[in-house]
């Protein structure tokens, strides 16, 4: 018997980043203003807020996070898929954000 992963045929292959952008702009509209307003309110005033987004995707939780105003954001993502990491780079210089030095 032969083993392994049988691939994906060729029709089945999609671009990530077209698909996260749709998908992100579903999960916005779904989005529960109750709950972010309770998120809010249960941080700890004055405390730095630190975040790690397991599979950020397209850091669409990253705008969200920010809006809560902490006086300090220590935010990891992580994000296995290239073609994610790469568009995350473009968004984050977007943003305003920086690249540090290797």
């Amino acid at each position: 018997a032969q083993q392994g992963v049988i691939p994906f045929p060729e029709e089945w292959r999609f671009d990530a980043v077209k698909y996260l952008r749709a998908k992100n702009k579903v999960d916005a509209a779904s989005m529960s203003k109750t709950v972010s307003a309770s998120l809010a309110a249960s941080l700890p005033q004055g405390a730095p807020l630190k975040v790690v987004d397991v599979g950020a995707g397209l850091l669409s939780m990253l705008p969200k996070i920010m809006a809560l105003s902490p006086p300090r954001l220590d935010y990891y993502a992580l994000e296995p898929e290239k073609s994610l990491f790469a568009e995350n780079v473009k968004t984050l210089e977007e943003m305003g954000f920086v690249k540090l030095p290797d």
